[in-house]
C-alpha cells in the first residue's frame, strides 16, 4: 500500500470522526451506569499469638485474607450484612443469582496479603448507602470472621479508620472512561484506514446522500405537472345525496356501443 495513499487529509478526519463517536458512546454509557459515589473501609488481620514467627503470621494473613474476599459474595455474607442494623436498602434482586451479581458490581474487594490488609469499596448513587454498606461489610468481617477462617480468637480484624468517601470519584471514573474511549476511537479509525485506505467514512456519507438527492430528482422529474386538474369551488358545495342522480343520468348517457366494447 503506497505511504501516501493512507496518511491524508481525509483519512485523518475519517479516524478522527470514529474517535470522537466512539468517545461519545463511551461517555453516554457512562453516564448511564457510573455509579455517582464510593466508600472505601480498610481493615488489619492481627494475630494474638506472641510467639508466632513472621512467615507464619505472613501466610496465615494471606490465608485470611484469601478467604474473607471470596466469602463477601456468598449469600450467607450477603444476608449478614443486610441485616446488620445498618439501614441498608435491598435492592438486589429476587433470586440469588441476580443479587450475587448486583453484590459483585456494589462491592469490590482487594487484599494486601503480606501485610493481612483487606480494603473494602462500596459503589452506590447514594452517598449514605454507599458509605453505611462499607461499615456493615466491615463489621461482618470484623464480628463473624472466625465463621469462615477458622481462627477465632486467635486473629482480630480491625478497622484501620473509619469509612472513607471519595468525593471526586465518579468525575474521575468519568474521564477515565471517556479517554479510553477515545483510545479505542483511535484504534478503531486507524485500522479501519488500514484495511480500507480508499473508503473514507465521508465519502460513503457522500455517496449515500448524492444518492437520496438523484432519486428525488428523477421523481420530480417523472411527475406529469400537466395533468394538474385546475381547482374547481364547486367541489366545496359537493353534496353526497345527490351522487346517486348524477350517477344514474351518466350510465343513461353513455352509448351502447361502450358496454359492448
Amino acid at each position: 500500500m503506497p505511504k501516501d495513499s493512507a496518511i491524508n487529509t481525509k483519512n485523518i478526519l475519517t479516524i478522527l470522526l470514529i474517535a470522537i463517536l466512539i468517545m461519545t458512546i463511551s461517555l453516554g454509557i457512562s453516564l448511564l451506569i457510573t455509579p455517582k459515589y464510593k466508600a472505601t473501609s480498610k481493615l488489619i488481620v492481627v494475630f494474638n499469638q506472641d510467639n508466632t514467627d513472621a512467615y507464619t503470621a505472613s501466610k496465615n494473613s494471606s490465608y485470611i485474607t484469601g478467604i474473607l474476599s471470596e466469602v463477601v459474595y456468598s449469600n450467607s455474607f450477603i444476608n449478614s450484612v443486610l441485616t446488620n442494623n445498618y439501614n441498608l436498602k435491598d435492592n438486589l434482586g429476587q433470586t440469588n443469582e441476580a443479587r450475587q451479581k448486583t453484590w459483585k458490581k456494589m462491592i469490590k474487594i482487594s487484599t494486601l496479603d503480606a501485610q493481612g490488609i483487606i480494603i473494602v469499596d462500596s459503589y452506590n448513587n447514594d452517598k449514605y448507602q454507599a458509605y453505611q454498606f462499607a461499615e456493615s461489610v466491615s463489621a461482618i468481617m470484623i464480628n463473624n470472621h472466625g465463621q469462615y477462617d477458622g481462627f477465632g480468637d486467635k486473629v482480630t480484624i480491625k478497622q484501620i479508620d473509619n469509612s472513607n468517601l471519595s468525593d471526586n470519584w465518579y468525575p474521575m471514573q468519568l474521564i477515565k472512561n471517556t479517554l479510553l474511549g477515545l483510545l479505542a476511537g483511535l484504534f478503531l479509525g486507524i485500522t479501519f484506514i488500514v484495511i480500507f485506505p480508499q473508503q473514507q467514512i465521508f465519502k460513503i456519507f457522500s455517496f449515500s446522500l448524492d444518492r437520496i438527492s438523484h432519486d428525488e430528482t428523477i421523481g420530480l422529474e417523472q411527475y406529469d405537472y400537466n395533468n394538474i386538474q385546475p381547482y374547481n369551488p364547486d367541489w366545496l358545495n359537493y353534496n353526497s345525496s345527490q351522487a346517486p342522480e348524477q350517477n344514474q343520468e351518466h350510465i343513461a348517457s353513455v352509448p351502447d356501443s361502450d358496454y359492448n366494447s
